[in-house]
């Protein structure tokens, strides 16, 4: 893309980098876990939250509406819901 001088003048540029599979493991927990996210309601096997991260591609907007799809069949978090989903 490209930007004409005298906005690019007033502008700041954000690079922003993919989050590491650690850090989107982090937010997805949180998520699952927190009374502002999902307050524990579902349960998310190992193999679905290993899947929700690799989804994710470093993207913590995407794992979290990957994970609130698959929440919403109101059933455990499996492998084969995220991929109904």
């Amino acid at each position: 893309f490209s930007v004409v001088a005298p906005l690019l003048s007033r502008s700041l540029i954000l690079q922003l980098q993919p989050l590491t599979p650690a850090d989107i493991g982090t937010v997805i927990r949180r998520a699952i876990n927190d009374e502002r996210g999902l307050g524990g309601r579902v349960k998310v096997t190992d193999d679905a939250f290993e899947q929700l991260v690799q989804l994710s591609a470093g993207d913590a907007r995407r794992a979290l509406t990957a994970l609130e799809v698959a929440a919403e069949s109101g059933e455990d978090v499996t492998v084969e819901v995220i991929e109904q989903s």
